[in-house]
Parts: C-alpha cells; structure tokens; sequence
C-alpha cells in the first residue's frame, strides 16, 4: 500500500466492515485545500446536523469556526439541498500535519497510541490539544475531527483534507476541578495514566465532494450539464439512474 506511484490509501478508522450506524460527512477536494491553506487557525470549532436516514444517523458538517465561535467558512447551500436535519450539533476539529498512522500502516487504538502517531508525524498534542476543553460543549456526545492533507497517489502531493472524527466521552473530562485551579484540557485529560490505555471511539467520515464521489465513471461536461429524462426505473432503467447520477448528472 505505500509503494511510490501507487493510489493513496488511507488505513481503516472504522473499525467494522459493515454498514454504520452513524456516519459523519464532510465535503473535501483540491480548491477547500487551498482555502484551509490561506487560514491560521490549527483548532477551533464545528457546526453539525444530525440527518436519521433509515437506520443510520449521519453526521452533516455544516461549517467550521475558530474557538472564539467566529465563523470561517461554510457549506455553500447548493450542496445542502435534500439535507434535513432535526438537531444542531458542535464539534472541535484540529488540522495536523499528517494523518495519525502507527508501522507499520494502522490507526491508533487508544489515547496513548494517537498522541504518540501525532508525535511522530510533526504534530505536538499539547499544542493541538491544548487549546481545547470538551466541557464547553454542554452534555452529550462530544466530537473530534482530525484533518491532515492526504496526496492522489503516495508520494505525490497532497490534493484534500482528509478527516477522521472520534468520539470524546466523558470519561475524557473532569467532573470536579478544585477551586482557583485551571480546568484541564483534552492534552492535559489524554496524557494522565488512566486515560493513556483508554480505547478510541472511532466514527466513519464520509466525503460528499463532488470530486470524490465522482472519482470513477465522470462523464463529460457536455453530458454533466444537460437536463436528462428516464423513461422507467426497472431493472435498467434503476441502474441507468444511478449511472447517471454518479457520473455527475444532476438535473434527472
């Protein structure tokens, strides 16, 4: 997988191979790295909707801010059309210099493992963590994703920002903090013994970006902007649909 030349692959933050019961999206491709290149902040926060789409529940990033809530850009509204969601979320994300890989090509495992993937790709979690206290967020289930840029094939340059999100539970925060001290962060909470061997929580991340899901099987432009008409969605003409929408096809 790491061999010159060879398509990028990133390894399995997932964990199981079958479908997810939640999923978090996000929309990534070559001119959104650009746009993160102009920008100084390496944290801050996130908006999110929650979609339930049948049995799963999918995550939708909406917009990304720094820790003083300002906003730094948003999902255009065209790319929102059919997304509906019931319940507004907020998450942290940070930026690292390199995605969190241990040798030989595996994702980290426990709080430990990822502090030392990021130690070891350039990036300190005292200053990626530092900055960012969980208990901001109120109750509930607490979001991280961690962003790194990612090349087309290994060895080339990078081409997006790859995400991948866990979960911050609350075994990660204080519940009392004694007076007139300082309320610990996420890189104070992740390197004290007991939270060192505590297991991640990893969520699936999905990119909905043009560019990604349209990857294999792009059809030309002159096609891409026509207005198309499917007579019957049978046995043909259902895969014809999802041919055509893969392929770019948006107006059917």
């Amino acid at each position: 997988l790491l061999v010159a030349g060879q398509p990028f692959e990133l390894p399995s933050y997932g964990g199981s191979l079958r479908a997810p019961r939640r999923q978090v999206i996000v929309r990534e491709d070559p001119s959104s790295l650009i746009r993160w290149g102009q920008l100084d902040p390496r944290e801050g926060l996130f908006d999110a909707v929650i979609c339930d789409r049948g049995p799963r529940r999918l995550v939708v990033v909406l917009a990304f801010r720094d820790l003083e809530g300002r906003e730094l850009w948003r999902l255009p509204d065209l790319a929102l059309r059919g997304i509906r969601g019931h319940t507004l979320v907020r998450g942290f994300w940070t930026r690292l210099a390199r995605p969190p890989t241990l040798d030989p090509w595996q994702a980290p495992r426990t709080w430990g493992e990822l502090a030392a993937a990021m130690a070891e790709g350039g990036d300190d979690p005292a200053a990626r963590f530092g900055r960012i206290h969980p208990e901001r967020l109120g109750q509930g289930e607490r979001v991280l994703l961690l962003g790194a840029p990612v090349p087309e094939v290994v060895g080339g340059p990078p081409v997006e920002l790859a995400w991948q999100a866990l979960v911050i539970s609350s075994s990660m925060i204080p519940s009392r903090v004694p007076r007139r001290r300082p309320i610990p962060s996420l890189a104070d909470t992740m390197t004290q013994k007991k939270a060192v061997r505590r297991p991640l929580h990893w969520l699936h991340v999905a990119n909905w970006s043009s560019e990604r899901l349209e990857a294999r099987g792009r059809l030309d432009a002159r096609i891409r902007e026509r207005s198309v008409v499917l007579l019957g969605a049978g046995a043909l003409g259902s895969v014809v649909a999802e041919f055509l929408v893969r392929g770019g096809v948006h107006t059917l």
